[in-house]
């Protein structure tokens, strides 16, 4: 009986520490970064080329401290609209044939991009280069990646171990390029090994 008695109470015990973690008083991720991820309540914008920008204060310096030498986990993306807001359902949430990517920037202008790919399935890493574009008069400046100025990284909020970016999506039917805006969390050493470790290099295989 008192056996019995010492299980459940460790098990009260248990239940009660999950509620105190996960209980409806802590803020969701998505509920802490509203403000960013709406572009501080102002649209966002397109240019002639249909790039779409929001409002950023990052510089280069900071970027490097804050992203390079890290790698970064989507935690979800919103497709901003032609209008200019953030729409409220998850970019992923009825996508058929596409998922996030996952990235690590080095500080030397290198970095290595994780996809899952739908051309050749399977779990993959592309070794990229990045460059930074400056543009602060107008605020918007961002990492190019590959030479491809369609395809880059906005930085518009961060944290130690949070950043919110627009990043390049694809292209709809119509030729208009797509644009998410996205919440990335810092991976640990051990995350990042493990994407090195278990994902393999695209270009070898879509070579063969």
């Amino acid at each position: 009986m008192r056996k019995t008695y010492l299980i459940q109470l460790l098990l009260a015990f248990f239940a009660l520490f999950i509620v105190s973690c996960n209980g409806e008083d802590s803020p969701s991720l998505y509920e802490e970064w509203t403000d960013a991820l709406d572009n501080s309540s102002t649209d966002y914008e397109f240019d002639e080329e249909g790039h779409c920008f929001g409002i950023t204060h990052i510089s280069r310096e900071n970027m490097v401290k804050v992203i390079a030498g890290n790698g970064w986990e989507c935690y979800d993306s919103w497709e901003i609209g032609s209008d200019g807001k953030r729409q409220n359902k998850s970019y992923w949430e009825d996508l058929i044939g596409g998922s996030p990517r996952q990235f690590y920037l080095s500080p030397d202008g290198t970095g290595r991009i994780y996809i899952n790919s739908d051309a050749i399935p399977g779990f993959f890493y592309k070794n990229i280069t990045w460059t930074w574009l400056d543009d602060k008069e107008r605020q918007q400046s961002r990492i190019i990646l590959g030479g491809d100025e369609d395809d880059y990284l906005q930085i518009t909020g961060w944290s130690r171990d949070v950043i919110c970016l627009i990043q390049y999506a694809g292209v709809k039917s119509d030729g208009r390029k797509i644009y998410t805006v996205s919440l990335y969390r810092k991976m640990t050493d051990e995350r990042l090994e493990y994407y090195n470790k278990n994902y393999s290099n695209y270009d070898e295989i879509a070579g063969q």
